[in-house]
């Protein structure tokens, strides 16, 4: 039985502590708009360092994979992430985010790895695939709310979906070795508890962050955690059409401490980068 890493784990305060920061920081008198609704759109240039583990009923544990590093996925990409928010009263807010990544690679391990229900050979090359969807459906309430800043908490219900395929020679024995392809999924419901705020500088200029988390010991047999920070400076340049520059970071660790079924019963996935964009705010 291969050893298996400690997972990672990531300080769930540090959302808090970003926060709080920002919180001491003046705002200068302004009377900026409250919009009713705002779509972002952004360019976000991610990086990303993931691994996994598909395990066989038949074979047992599978051999834990870096993605970037064993499978020469690609580790870094441009996609579009969008975020909608919908004001419902003067304190409340609905909203919802969603990205997806798809990337490829190839690579020659040079050693034997198990993944799935084959032992794959360690000279051959083999390609691979991963796919990973985030979608945040939350409700934002601000504790604190005046003319130039807000600050509350927020619960959202996240869908996470990770999967991966690999195709390359395998070891059979007793027969020559065949190509096959061999692929698995994880994925769920994940809730979040988080705080945000919002601080205007005069009336065009917004200073943002937020920061959610949730971490499960046990849930059907799951175990693992998600955290999801972000900070961003927008420029109304319009009164109802910004320019902006943020930053922000997910991670999500999943393991499945009995399962039931083949599968990717290990999934960690983590990326974060720069955004750049546009917000339209009515």
């Amino acid at each position: 039985m291969e050893p298996q890493a400690a997972p990672r784990r990531r300080n769930p305060f540090v959302a808090v502590a970003t926060l709080l920061a920002l919180a001491l920081a003046p705002a200068l008198l302004a009377q900026p708009v409250d919009p009713t609704f705002e779509l972002r759109a952004d360019l976000f240039q991610a990086n990303f360092d993931s691994s996994v583990r598909f395990d066989s009923l038949d074979l047992g544990l599978g051999t834990s994979l870096d993605l970037e590093e064993d499978l020469g996925v690609e580790d870094s990409a441009d996609v579009l992430r969008a975020e909608l928010a919908l004001r419902t009263g003067r304190r409340g807010r609905l909203t919802l985010d969603y990205v997806t990544f798809d990337r490829e690679g190839s690579a020659v391990v040079g050693r034997q790895f198990r993944f799935g229900d084959y032992v794959f050979r360690a000279d051959a090359a083999v390609s691979s695939s991963t796919e990973t969807r985030f979608a945040a459906l939350g409700w934002r309430y601000a504790l604190v709310k005046n003319a130039t800043s807000e600050f509350g908490l927020s619960l959202s219900a996240a869908w996470v979906e990770i999967s991966a395929s690999v195709t390359g020679q395998v070891v059979i024995n007793g027969f020559p070795s065949l190509a096959v392809s061999e692929s698995g999924d994880v994925e769920g419901p994940v809730p979040m508890l988080g705080l945000h705020g919002a601080w205007w500088i005069g009336d065009q200029f917004r200073l943002s962050a937020a920061g959610r988390y949730l971490e499960i010991e046990d849930l059907d047999g799951w175990t693992g955690s998600a955290l999801d920070l972000s900070a961003r400076f927008d420029w109304f340049f319009l009164d109802q059409l910004g320019i902006g520059v943020g930053w922000s970071s997910t991670e999500l660790e999943a393991e499945n401490l009995d399962p039931e079924e083949d599968g990717l019963t290990r999934a960690d996935s983590s990326f974060d980068g720069l955004r750049v964009g546009l917000t339209l705010a009515l």
